[in-house]
């Protein structure tokens, strides 16, 4: 059944740039109401100019979504503003390319505090809501590295594998009710994440994969919250490729192997840093 966003009031985190802002622009063009949340507030206001020019209606919430009272303020804004919440998408992130030696514990626990904590604080609070009507849409923003984890991307990897297993887990346990849960898995997505993200290796001048756009990913995203689905990927026959490299691990092997080599110019994994 179709779900009529005109007057729906949808809650996006990481919305001032990216697939988030791409996003809001779209649901804003479908006469939802949007909330936008970020921590750069210049470049909210940047996107809520951009909705109100059109007519559209938003709200933005400077947030860090890694700070639970910071998400707690959010929800409770939109309902001051607009009194419900009918979905709410959890896409902030971060990342990091580098290995895993090369990764220091504090960038860890960052990238786990707004990549799986963010993603946790936004369910637990969006549910408050939730809840109370009987009705909503969580739709949580993980990666396919989640599925297909990449070399060089351990740790970002690892944090959004625990987002996409805790999302399913979610989903189950909210079945019995009218609450839905989904999870959309992008693959390499041409936005400005990639070059926001910590950089332990240079980028390279070379590159394997192209990725889609913004505005593609954000479609989908869109499509789910109209016609509401538990899994949204990316990749072309999703299930069919997964179960290929799942039957044969050694062939994605080899891939990591190339991209590693393409990654760096070919110059292999970097050798560990001194130890102190």
């Amino acid at each position: 059944m179709r779900v009529d966003l005109k007057g729906k009031v949808v809650v996006i985190t990481g919305a001032s740039a990216g697939i988030g802002k791409t996003a809001a622009l779209l649901f804003a063009k479908k006469g939802a109401h949007v909330v936008l949340a970020a921590r750069r507030l210049e470049q909210l206001q940047a996107v809520d100019r951009d909705i109100a020019a059109f007519g559209g209606k938003a709200l933005y919430v400077s947030t860090d979504v890694a700070e639970r009272e910071q998400v707690q303020r959010l929800l409770n804004a939109t309902l001051e503003h607009f009194g419900r919440v009918d979905v709410w998408i959890n896409n902030a992130g971060s990342g990091l390319v580098g290995t895993v030696e090369q990764t220091t514990p504090e960038e860890m626990d960052r990238l786990f505090r707004v990549n799986y904590m963010g993603t946790f604080h936004g369910c637990q609070i969006a549910l408050q809501q939730m809840r109370r009507q009987n009705s909503g849409h969580i739709i949580n923003i993980s990666s396919m590295a989640a599925r297909l984890p990449l070399a060089l991307h351990a740790s970002y990897a690892a944090t959004k594998s625990a987002q996409w297993i805790f999302t399913e887990a979610l989903a189950a346990e909210l079945a019995s009710t009218p609450i839905k849960v989904s999870v959309a898995l992008p693959s390499f997505t041409e936005t400005d994440f990639s070059r926001a993200m910590i950089h332990k290796i240079p980028d390279s001048s070379k590159s394997m994969m192209h990725g889609a756009s913004a505005e593609q990913v954000a479609q989908k995203i869109v499509q789910c919250a109209e016609r509401p689905r538990p899994v949204v990927m990316f990749i072309p026959f999703p299930k069919l490729t997964l179960m290929f490299f799942d039957l044969f691990p050694g062939v994605w092997g080899f891939i990591m192997r190339k991209y590693i080599l393409i990654r760096t110019d070919g110059k292999g994994v970097p050798p560990p840093p001194p130890h102190p």
